[in-house]
């Protein structure tokens, strides 16, 4: 998560609904599954007048196969 805060400072202009993170692995355990809809949210303001809140949460975990025969496949965990 520190490097999404620092992608949002850098690049983003300190707009989190700019940023889409993909975490891809060959497998996820139920405690990371948990751990990303506990943990990897950020609230964060926009604008000045009106100020408007939001919440990020768009974190992608992405689960690959692969097989000789239809090669890599991808698939996103829910």
């Amino acid at each position: 998560m520190k490097y999404i805060n620092c992608v949002n400072q850098k690049f983003a202009y300190g707009d989190y609904a700019m940023i889409v993170t993909y975490l891809i692995c060959s497998d996820f355990s139920e405690e990371i599954i948990a751990y990303k809809y506990e943990v990897c949210t950020r609230n964060y303001t926009k604008g000045r007048r009106p100020i408007i809140s939001a919440t990020w949460n768009n974190l992608k975990l992405i689960k690959y196969t692969y097989n000789e025969q239809t090669a890599l496949n991808l698939k996103e965990v829910e």
